[in-house]
């Protein structure tokens, strides 16, 4: 329920035009950007004038936007250490998406999430 602003709540659709506008023109790096939810995220954030990278996937199955740059291959650390930019944000949504694959090898689905996401924190912290 979205309440006036002198009540000290925005109303939903401020808060989401103040969510977008905290981005503009930012150094984003977008783990999983060429899957379906982060090529409609690169699409936005290139959309409000970022510097996006995306990270991940295999360029057979990606959904490409104009104004991105993709560098594609899995969360590693050679993988990362070719961004060329140091990111203001960066957003992790590469992972797998079958359930069916990770129960039949939860070794390699651990690889894809979990130890995909300490690969990150720690280029994170190294700029």
């Amino acid at each position: 329920m979205a309440m006036s602003k002198d009540k000290g709540i925005l109303s939903e659709s401020k808060t989401r035009e103040e969510a977008a506008s905290s981005f503009r023109r930012k150094r984003v790096l977008v783990t999983g950007g060429a899957g379906f939810i982060g090529s409609h995220l690169v699409r936005r954030l290139v959309s409000d004038d970022c510097t996006v990278v995306s990270l991940g996937g295999n360029r057979a199955d990606a959904q490409l936007a104009d104004g991105a740059h993709y560098i594609f291959g899995d969360v590693s650390r050679d993988t990362l250490e070719t961004v060329e930019i140091v990111p203001e944000a960066i957003f992790h949504l590469a992972g797998g998406a079958s359930v069916a694959e990770s129960i039949a090898d939860p070794s390699a689905d651990f690889l894809k999430t979990v130890f995909s996401s300490a690969r990150l924190l720690d280029f994170r912290r190294r700029y």
